[in-house]
C-alpha cells in the first residue's frame, strides 16, 4: 500500500524500500520496474539519475514528483513535517521531457501569463516584474525576450521551460531528461544554469541518459539504476574509485558515465549487493533558503480572467484558423438559408420545418463541439504540464476553451 508522503528533511528527498510493478496484460502477471531500491537526495544539490533505457529512471522521478499515482510499496519523505501529496506538490515542479508551451506568445507574454497564474492578484505589477527580470536574467533569456516561442532555439525553449516554473520560488525541481534535442554546447550551459539555481536554495533532481564528461561534473550526486536496482549513488568523483575497488578499471580518457552505464547494461556480476555500499554517509542537509515567495492560492475569477486573455492572443495571432473558422460558420449559415429560404410561411411544407430545425441545431452545436475537439489534442501535453504544475484549475480551462470559442460558434 502506498504509505502517506511524510518528511523528515529540510529539503531534500529520502525513499526507503521503493518498489514499483506494472501488470503486462490479462493475466500474464506482473513485471517489476523498480526492486525496493532506496536513496537519499540532499537539499541545495544538482542530482542525476543515470541509467540505460529501460532502468527505471523516468519511473523514480515520476514517483517521487507524484507525477506517476499508480500503486507502489515503500517512503517516500521530504521537509520537516507530515504532509499529504497536495502539500508535496506546492514545493516542487515537473518538467518534462519535451517543451510544450505557447508558440504564439512571445517569452515576455509566457513569463507574464505565468506569473499572473501562479501569483495571482496579491502581487502588484511592479513586484511581478521584478520577480521575472530575476529569471529571466538567471536563465540567461534577455536577448530573446520579445521573441515569439515557437521560433527559440531548443536551448532557450528549455531554459524557458524551467523559467517559467522558477516564477513562483518552488523548492524541488523534476526536470525528466532535460537534456534531449540539445548539441553539446547547449547541453552544457542549459546545466550550468541548473547548477546556478542550486545556489540559490534549489534542489535539482533530473534524470539524464547520456551525459558528456562535463556535464556529468556537474553534478553534486548521481544515482545510477541497472534494471530497477541501486548500481551506485554518491558523488561523480567517487565513481571510478568505487569501481576499481569493485575491479573495473575505466579506460584512459573514456566518459566515466558511459562506462558506468554500460557496466550496468551488461548486467555486471556485482559482489556486494550494489556498488553504492562503497560511498560515505551522506552529511547531515545545509539549511533551506528560507527566503522565499510567499504564494497564496490564486482565486478561480482572475485565473478566468488571465486565460481568457491568453486565448484571445492566440486566437487573434493564429489568424488563418480563425479566418477559417468564420468563413467555415457563414458558409454553413448561408446554405441553410438558401435551401430553406421562406419555407416556414407554408403550412405544407410542416417536415421542411423540422428538418430546418434539426439543421439549425446541427449548425449550432456541431462547429463549436468540433472546434474544442480539434484544438484540444494540440493543447493536451500542454494542459498536462500546468495543471499538474498547479497553474490553474480544470473546469476553468475548459470554461475559457468554451467561452472563447462561443462568437465563433453563434455566427
Amino acid at each position: 500500500m502506498n504509505e502517506q508522503r511524510s518528511c523528515g528533511l529540510s529539503s531534500g528527498v529520502e525513499f526507503k524500500n521503493l518498489a514499483y510493478k506494472v501488470q503486462l496484460g490479462y493475466k500474464k502477471g506482473y513485471k517489476e520496474i523498480l526492486k525496493s531500491i532506496n536513496g537519499r537526495f540532499p537539499s541545495n544539490k544538482l542530482i542525476g539519475i543515470l541509467g540505460g533505457s529501460g532502468s527505471g529512471k523516468s519511473t523514480l522521478l515520476n514517483l517521487l514528483s507524484g507525477y506517476e499515482e499508480g500503486k507502489y510499496s515503500g517512503t517516500i519523505r521530504t521537509y520537516g513535517v507530515d504532509e499529504d501529496l497536495k502539500q508535496y506538490r506546492k514545493k516542487s515542479v515537473y518538467i518534462m521531457q519535451d517543451n510544450y508551451l505557447q508558440d504564439l506568445l512571445t517569452l515576455r507574454e509566457n513569463m507574464e501569463i505565468a506569473a499572473d497564474l501562479k501569483l495571482g492578484d496579491r502581487f502588484g505589477c511592479y513586484a511581478k516584474k521584478a520577480i521575472i527580470d530575476k529569471v529571466i536574467s538567471v536563465m540567461g533569456l534577455k536577448d530573446a525576450i520579445d521573441t515569439k516561442t515557437g521560433i527559440l532555439s531548443g536551448g532557450e525553449k528549455k531554459r524557458l521551460s524551467v523559467g517559467l516554473e522558477l516564477i513562483n520560488e518552488p523548492s524541488i525541481l523534476f526536470l525528466d531528461e532535460p537534456t534531449t534535442g540539445l548539441d553539446s554546447s547547449a547541453c552544457t550551459q542549459f546545466m550550468e544554469h541548473l547548477k546556478e539555481l542550486t545556489v540559490e536554495g534549489k534542489t535539482i533532481i533530473c534524470t539524464i541518459h547520456q551525459p558528456s564528461a562535463t556535464v556529468f561534473n556537474l553534478f553534486d550526486e548521481i544515482y545510477i539504476l541497472q534494471d530497477g536496482s541501486c548500481f551506485y549513488r554518491g558523488k561523480p568523483e567517487d565513481l571510478l574509485p568505487c569501481l576499481e575497488n569493485n575491479g573495473w578499471t575505466c579506460p584512459l580518457f573514456h566518459n566515466p558515465a558511459d562506462f558506468a552505464i554500460e557496466l550496468s547494461i551488461n548486467n555486471v556480476n556485482i559482489v556486494q549487493e550494489s556498488v553504492w555500499e562503497c560511498e560515505e554517509e551522506v552529511t547531515k542537509d545545509e539549511p533551506c533558503n528560507t527566503n522565499k515567495v510567499d504564494i497564496s492560492d490564486v482565486s478561480e475569477y482572475y485565473s478566468f480572467k488571465v486565460l481568457m486573455k491568453r486565448e484571445f492572443l492566440k486566437c487573434i495571432r493564429n489568424k488563418t484558423l480563425t479566418y477559417l473558422r468564420l468563413i467555415t460558420s457563414v458558409m454553413n449559415s448561408l446554405t441553410l438559408s438558401v435551401i430553406f429560404w421562406k419555407v416556414g410561411s407554408d403550412a405544407s411544407k410542416m417536415l421542411f420545418n423540422y428538418n430546418f430545425i434539426m439543421g439549425f441545431l446541427l449548425h449550432l452545436m456541431t462547429p463549436s463541439l468540433m472546434l474544442t475537439i480539434l484544438t484540444y489534442p494540440n493543447e493536451k501535453l500542454t494542459l498536462f504540464r500546468e495543471h499538474f504544475n498547479r497553474w490553474f484549475s480544470l473546469k476553468v480551462y475548459y470554461l475559457v476553451l468554451t467561452l472563447i470559442e462561443l462568437p465563433i460558434a453563434v455566427s
